[in-house]
């Protein structure tokens, strides 16, 4: 698969950490006696500017060992998921290697930068993209000029090739040219819930062509665009030692708990895709616990997927067709009354009410922005030779426990 090194990655983490902070200590002291020999100065200057320095350089050692440099301890600690975004934009000087480029301008260990590569959150091409007008018109014209020039000299050298011009992900250094356009996500996206549970114990059903996985809350099915570890397709194929990469067949939120499938071989994904897009071939029944009791019988909402500059896509719901909108429709089969505990019954009280549904559309979010807004929680136990789960909630607390099944 992939980086077979990102297999081995998280076993020697641990070992290395001990020693990461006295490393970066003697970096910075280093640079401290360097800097201090290139200004001559009489006593008192050099006594001032030392102590300046000494300061800076201190409190850089601190934000190292206790900010940014705690962005991929494995496993995350609670100062790692603290850590807000940080993606750095960067322009290659001169010809170098990746690795040297991202620790000079960003001031970074080199142990650190390969750190951010075993997590597959460094993405670089040879030719800078184009400036998006929006982006253009929020810098000063020198900067656009000089950008515009740094990426004229890149195509005079590689084309202008759409390739040339697109990142893409790099799991190790690599030789970069002058005016290359490298992208550092220095704090990668975590989720924590990868490590609470046994990887293994999850697998279902391992077949030749796919493996049944029952998926945790707080775990993203692929990769993300800074996070190639801590996903269900690598944490499966790590506990299955599988030598190729496992290939997803559909998805579930993040915060979605559940079984999944995932293919082994492209012929099964496409075949199962198909499958999944064939009327009545699948079955999909949910399970949805909600406040109050939904009305027996079918139920038809249309919805949207909106959007506003800044904030994530939401769904929106209506009761009759709109322009852009598509059909969701479910049959609530039955309701009936249970008792509820801990966070559910602390909202709501002991009581509340248990749907069986079936689905006819597999809209995004249906179930909980549409047919079901007071969803909490599903707590179902699924039937038939295969278990399929589908999305049902995006609700970081009621989807602890989300779950639903299909038959075939």
């Amino acid at each position: 698969m992939q980086g077979q090194e990102l297999l081995k990655y998280r076993s020697s983490t641990h070992v290395r950490r001990s020693w990461y902070p006295s490393q970066i200590t003697a970096s910075l002291g280093q640079k401290t006696q360097a800097a201090k020999l290139r200004k001559p100065m009489s006593k008192d200057a050099s006594l001032v500017e030392s102590l300046k320095l000494s300061t800076r350089v201190d409190a850089e050692a601190q934000e190292q060992r206790h900010g940014s440099l705690a962005a991929t301890n494995i496993p995350p600690t609670p100062e790692t998921c603290s850590l807000g975004p940080r993606v750095e934009h960067l322009s290659a000087a001169a010809d170098s290697t990746l690795t040297s480029t991202i620790a000079n301008q960003l001031h970074l260990p080199e142990w650190f930068v390969h750190e951010l590569f075993c997590f597959g959150a460094v993405h670089w091409c040879p030719v800078p993209p184009a400036l998006s007008p929006m982006r253009a018109a929020s810098m000063d014209s020198e900067h656009v000029a000089h950008l515009s020039a740094q990426r004229q000299a890149a195509i005079s050298i590689y084309g202008k090739q759409a390739e040339h011009s697109q990142p893409k992900r790099v799991t190790q250094d690599i030789a970069i040219n002058k005016h290359a356009f490298i992208r550092v996500h220095v704090h990668p996206k975590r989720f924590p819930a990868v490590y609470t549970v046994d990887w293994k114990e999850c697998v279902i059903y391992n077949g030749a062509d796919y493996v049944v996985i029952h998926k945790p809350a707080g775990v993203q099915v692929a990769p993300t665009v800074d996070n190639l570890l801590e996903n269900v397709l690598f944490c499966t194929a790590q506990a299955l030692q599988c030598a190729e990469s496992l290939l997803i067949t559909h998805r579930l939120d993040a915060c979605t708990e559940g079984l999944l499938v995932v293919g082994h071989n492209r012929p099964f994904v496409q075949h199962f895709n198909q499958l999944l897009q064939r009327p009545g071939a699948v079955r999909k029944f949910y399970k949805a616990l909600t406040q109050h009791p939904p009305p027996v019988g079918k139920l038809t909402h249309h919805i949207t997927q909106e959007q506003v500059r800044g904030q994530p896509a939401h769904s929106q719901v209506h009761d009759s067709p709109v322009a852009g909108s598509q059909c969701c429709l479910l049959d609530v089969l039955d309701v009936r009354q249970v008792e509820v505990v801990h966070e559910v019954a602390a909202e709501w009280g002991p009581v509340a009410y248990e749907a069986l549904l079936e689905l006819h559309t597999g809209r995004t979010h249906q179930v909980t922005a549409g047919h079901m807004p007071g969803l909490w929680c599903c707590t179902c136990r699924a039937t038939g030779e295969l278990q399929i789960i589908f999305a049902v909630s995006h609700d970081p607390v009621a989807c602890r426990t989300t779950r639903c099944w299909s038959t075939l």
